[in-house]
């Protein structure tokens, strides 16, 4: 076919493949999606239902992300994708809501899931303790509108995403929806670079509404720095529970340089007694790389400075990149990590609740800001209020905004939402 390969690399990984823009390694990407699914889920999941209760019984590890959150595997029932897909020849596939569809609550019961509204976000305002955030909440105002408002100067109401007659307001919804990359890219420490992709605009334009967001959030911007301060100076952050994530990363010099080869370095020291000349390098050549490594921009450069060690007889390591991804994990530790705390909080709360006991409700799956459980229908009605009234004040003596959730009671996982 003729092919460049992107960015010159052979290869047939997925993100390689997506950068070509041809018919069939696009058919290709659809095959190999298709096939995960099937294999994951379709094919798996008979193979993992148990002889004895008829049942399938995912196993879960409370650890299972850096962060705190719980995984799952054998199958993973967290990983199941939740956005259509439209094939080449036009098909819509839904496979996350027609996987969903196969679990079902069993004669007699019906399932009820408990969904935190914005539950990142809500631990971002408590943490950076910002005004206009916190202000947002405590008036039930919708965040994304909220910010919005400000960085486009323009009202409230002409931010949302629905006029107040309920129809829908597209200029509103485009602004809503314009803001939540840079909110979720401050979380997810994600670059400038990111940003730009997700917003459809340039680097330039996205790290002006980045310094744009600072301005009008400046408490935003200085948890981000604190965070990262405080992670330099003892290797770690902490949820809003206390709970560590230790980055020791955060605290690697920028480069780290040894004599590698002594015959082309005078590494002679009069109080060296072993005879085995040091492998340490004076100040001088340190900070002499360090600025050259600075000043350096690509890899190809950097790649040329040590090269460049190298013939002069030193062995140079760029710590750079292990330092940017640890950066860009201090955020997200803080805030996906408090939002793992809350959640487990709320189904420990859950789990020893006597009213829920006596309803009969039983938790069956976690996933993420979602706790879903089984219990009979009559009893679906009291189930309902008292998960709700569980999941909203479950923290309320630890944050200073309050938590909102969305209960929906359904026969099968994903379907259609029942009455009661």
């Amino acid at each position: 076919l003729k092919l460049e390969p992107p960015k010159g690399q052979r290869s047939v990984g997925e993100e390689q493949l997506k950068q070509l823009n041809h018919p069939l390694v696009n058919s290709i990407l659809e095959y190999r999606g298709m096939s995960k699914l099937l294999s994951t889920y379709i094919d798996a999941i008979p193979q993992h239902i148990s002889k004895k209760t008829g049942k399938l019984h995912a196993n879960f590890n409370q650890y299972g992300a850096k962060t705190g959150r719980f995984s799952s595997s054998d199958p993973n029932l967290q990983n199941i994708p939740s956005r259509t897909k439209k094939l080449s020849d036009g098909t819509v596939i839904d496979a996350g809501h027609d996987i969903r569809q196969m679990f079902i609550a069993g004669t007699g019961n019906v399932i009820i899931g408990g969904d935190f509204s914005q539950q990142e976000p809500r631990c971002l305002a408590h943490m950076s303790q910002d005004e206009h955030m916190i202000q947002a909440y405590l008036d039930g105002k919708d965040l994304y509108s909220t910010i919005a408002s400000k960085l486009y100067n323009m009202p409230y109401e002409e931010c949302k995403e629905f006029r107040p007659d309920g129809t829908v307001n597209p200029e509103g919804k485009q602004r809503r929806s314009s803001v939540k990359p840079i909110l979720l890219g401050i979380m997810y420490g994600r670059g400038v670079t990111s940003i730009a992709e997700q917003m459809n605009i340039s680097k330039e334009e996205a790290q002006q509404v980045i310094i744009d967001f600072y301005n009008q959030f400046p408490k935003v911007k200085g948890f981000v720095d604190f965070a990262q301060e405080n992670a330099r100076e003892y290797g770690f952050v902490e949820t809003a529970w206390g709970r560590k994530r230790r980055l020791p990363n955060m605290q690697l010099d920028p480069i780290e340089i040894t004599v590698e080869n002594p015959n082309l370095v005078d590494t002679f020291n009069p109080l060296d007694f072993t005879g085995g000349g040091s492998t340490e390098v004076s100040d001088e050549v340190y900070f002499k790389y360090l600025k050259l490594m600075n000043r350096a921009y690509g890899k190809q450069a950097k790649e040329k400075i040590k090269q460049m060690a190298k013939d002069e007889g030193y062995k140079l390591v760029d710590n750079g990149g292990y330092i940017a991804d640890a950066q860009r994990q201090c955020v997200n530790s803080i805030i996906q990590g408090s939002a793992a705390d809350c959640t487990k909080i709320a189904m420990i709360q859950i789990y020893n609740d006597e009213h829920l006991k006596k309803l009969q409700f039983k938790l069956i799956l976690t996933i993420h800001d979602e706790v879903l459980g089984v219990c009979p229908k009559e009893n679906a009605k009291e189930v309902k209020d008292r998960l709700e009234n569980i999941m909203v004040h479950c923290v309320e003596n630890k944050l200073t905004v309050p938590m909102k959730c969305d209960i929906e009671c359904t026969y099968r996982w994903y379907g259609e939402g029942i009455e009661i």
